[in-house]
């Protein structure tokens, strides 16, 4: 099989919980969204990024990106370790922070 076909589109809706969409901001969903595309993406679950980087790929004033970091880990739905000039986030399975 071919792993550089492309892949079929996925939304938010499909990659977060209600609870999860409910209380987060907007910037937390959209920083979530980069990150889950690029491990989608390169077929991991652990990826390195910096402010700049994480800040292009979401779409958020590069600002806001430790708020919105801090809103993910507070919330279950990333790991995060800080190297020496980059990020590195791990996927948590949505069965493990699913709110009912």
């Amino acid at each position: 099989m071919d792993d550089t076909a492309a892949k079929p589109a996925v939304s938010v809706d499909d990659i977060l919980s209600p609870w999860h969409k409910e209380i987060l901001t907007p910037n937390a969903v959209k920083f979530y969204e980069a990150a889950w595309h690029r491990m989608r993406i390169k077929g991991q679950t652990k990826i390195w990024m910096d402010d700049a980087e994480a800040s292009r790929r979401s779409r958020i004033l590069i600002k806001f990106i430790p708020t919105a970091r801090a809103e993910l880990i507070n919330a279950g739905l990333l790991r995060c370790w800080q190297g020496a000039q980059q990020w590195q986030y791990e996927y948590i399975e949505q069965s493990d922070h699913t709110q009912d």
